[in-house]
């Protein structure tokens, strides 16, 4: 049998249960944490996206486009951006946040702005998938 892809509304489900995850994880550790059970997520989460191909950054409006939806996805979520930098190759990301909440930050981000750019420039992807385990800056 044929398997269908995910609709928008079931991605956009996927990334609302990573957010309440990342919640029910902050409340666990606030429970248990007088108890001697400390989960390890340090905060804040640091997250970057970096171009597939070239320096799409560096033109104004992409650079504007992708900063408005990481700013306008962050105040619909309730998650503080601490800092952003840009570069021509990409932009990174310090949440006021667990890493799990940043990975689901960073995969709406991901999606919502290779959907606009996909469309807008009839373009393959905007950002590249990260090697495993390098989603994170150090720290």
């Amino acid at each position: 049998h044929a398997t269908t892809a995910p609709t928008h509304i079931q991605r956009a489900r996927g990334i609302s249960v990573l957010f309440r995850l990342g919640a029910m994880l902050l409340s666990l550790e606030s429970a248990f944490g007088p108890f001697g059970l400390k989960l390890a997520f340090p905060m804040p989460a640091t997250v970057r996206l970096r171009a597939l191909h070239g320096t799409p950054l560096q033109d104004p409006e992409t650079r504007r486009t992708v900063l408005a939806a990481a700013k306008a996805l962050a105040d619909r979520e309730g998650v503080r951006i601490e800092a952003v930098e840009t570069s021509p190759e990409g932009i990174s990301l310090t949440l006021d946040a667990e890493r799990i909440v940043g990975l689901g930050f960073l995969a709406e981000l991901r999606r919502s702005t290779n959907k606009w750019y996909e469309e807008k420039y009839r373009d393959g992807p905007l950002w590249g998938t990260p090697a495993p385990g390098t989603e994170f800056d150090p720290g």
